[in-house]
């Protein structure tokens, strides 16, 4: 395997990226913890991974079910650097060679880290964040997203994570719903504008999107039946009746986007410390609330849940997505 593309473009050849490691995980609040098992290597070589994208949700919580969004602190830098620090040094660790930063932005609750190596960051321009709020009447801070998009060289590239309405009743999937096309539909980054609708940008105007995130999308499916099904491992049955297959099917949402496949069981709900799914009086019902989705020509090579990583109430979810250029 090579570890990069190169095409002959304009009479010069060009760097591409091709590999890319993605990774959402609501935390919980949590500080850094088991990242040696979070992004041990599973099918992949961190030596051939090209650039690198941490989307984290409910870094921060609040004493209040009711809050008006300009009264919202801003996210603590202080937790976002130790996360970024730590993701940083174990990365630069197992390497051959070292990565850079391009950018992370803490907005809220949620934060959105990216890494690439080192000798790539010189063909990076354009850099631009964006933010969008559709709620913050939660006591996990905020709902919505927060962005980063690029050039790299002549191709385009965007990074979404956001954090989506919960729970399972109708009037919450509808929500999620709303929330995706809020965020599609409204450009949150500042100073950037379409080259062929200034009035009209979107995050899905690039050549490649990646989209990351607790969507708290669930099963429709009783909870019995759902613990049934994981301990049998019957990912496939639990996935014909996940609602996140059923919004893009039925409506609308994520069109042209893809997933590789859910081979593995629900990141979400656990016991915190524990691989134990909810017991406390909730009894909330196992689901694949986070979720690694693209848009562009790509390639699943790997897509799984850590199952060692038990300081939060959800797991991480990893993937490792190829790029096809023309």
């Amino acid at each position: 395997q090579s570890t990069s593309i190169f095409s002959k473009t304009h009479n010069k050849y060009m760097a591409r990226i091709s590999n890319i490691l993605l990774s959402t995980w609501n935390i919980d609040n949590q500080g850094p913890n088991h990242i040696d098992q979070w992004l041990e290597e599973q099918g992949y070589n961190h030596n051939l991974i090209d650039l690198y994208i941490f989307g984290f949700q409910e870094t921060v919580q609040f004493n209040t079910e009711e809050l008006e969004i300009d009264s919202i602190p801003d996210q603590d830098p202080a937790l976002g650097q130790v996360w970024h620090d730590a993701i940083f040094q174990y990365l630069n660790s197992v390497r051959n060679t070292r990565v850079a930063t391009v950018q992370y932005t803490f907005f809220k609750s949620i934060m959105l880290f990216v890494f690439i190596r080192e000798d790539y960051a010189k063909y990076i321009s354009n850099q631009h964040v964006g933010k969008w709020v559709t709620s913050s009447n939660t006591l996990s801070g905020i709902k919505g997203g927060t962005g980063i998009k690029f050039l790299f060289n002549d191709t385009s590239y965007c990074f979404m994570t956001s954090h989506f309405d919960a729970h399972p009743h109708p009037e919450n999937y509808q929500r999620r719903l709303e929330e995706y096309r809020y965020l599609t539909t409204h450009n949150g980054f500042s100073g950037w504008q379409s080259a062929t609708n200034p009035e009209d940008y979107s995050v899905l105007d690039n050549d490649f999107v990646f989209w990351l995130g607790d969507l708290n999308f669930r099963i429709d499916m009783e909870r019995e039946e759902v613990i049934q099904n994981i301990n049998a491992k019957n990912y496939d049955r639990l996935y014909e009746l996940d609602q996140l297959k059923r919004a893009i099917r039925d409506d609308g949402i994520f069109e042209g986007f893809n997933e590789g496949p859910i081979n593995f069981p629900p990141s979400y709900k656990f016991d915190p410390g524990t691989s134990v799914y909810d017991t406390s009086e909730k009894m909330r019902t196992p689901a694949y609330t986070d979720r690694i989705l693209w848009k562009g020509s790509a390639t699943s090579k790997s897509y799984y849940v850590v199952d060692e990583c038990n300081n939060s109430d959800h797991k991480p979810v990893v993937a490792v997505i190829e790029l096809q250029h023309e």
